[in-house]
């Protein structure tokens, strides 16, 4: 019993070397192969989903949500299924039929992306029930995605100045009366 006790350590330790994957070449650590995959999809989906927009593809967007996605405007849930972002589009796109995005991505850290953007159009439709004014329109904006792990956009939080856009189309808000 005394000799198959001595050799346990040895077996130990020889269990121990060869199931550890040592890189002598590099010390270094370097994110994982699965960290860089998921930041060429959440960068591709971030891509397409402003190509989209700026096309007028409802499809391309679509696929690139997930089945349960869900959209929040400036705190506020105005979506919440992936189907009812073609609504979302139609509205804006109608509104204004030339919309256009310029987009920067800001960040990408863990499974969210963080992207500042830009968008422009010419009001030549009606919008929220008020006819055209024909009025350029530049609003700016934030967005926070949060990805599945296929890649895919699961929740949007959009971060908008609606007030500068009325502004732009020539609303103003008048201040209450003090009476």
């Amino acid at each position: 019993m005394k000799t198959v006790l001595k050799f346990i350590p040895l077996l130990f330790l020889a269990l121990l070397l060869t199931s550890c994957n040592f890189d002598k070449k590099d010390d270094t650590m370097t994110p994982d192969d699965s960290d860089k995959n998921m930041e060429a999809l959440i960068r591709q989906t971030n891509e397409n989903r402003f190509k989209a927009w700026n096309t007028g593809d409802r499809e391309m967007m679509i696929a690139n949500l997930s089945d349960d996605f869900k959209r929040y405007t400036n705190g506020n849930l105005d979506i919440d299924k992936k189907s009812a972002y073609s609504d979302i589009m139609d509205f804006y796109i109608n509104a204004f039929p030339d919309l256009n995005f310029e987009y920067e991505v800001i960040a990408i850290e863990g499974n969210k992306s963080f992207t500042q953007w830009s968008a422009s159009g010419r009001n030549t439709g009606p919008y929220k029930g008020q006819p055209a004014t024909g009025r350029q329109v530049l609003s700016d904006g934030f967005t926070v995605v949060t990805y599945d792990e296929n890649g895919k956009a699961m929740i949007e939080e959009a971060y908008v100045d609606n007030m500068g856009i009325l502004n732009s189309l020539g609303y103003a808000m008048t201040p209450p009366s003090a009476q």
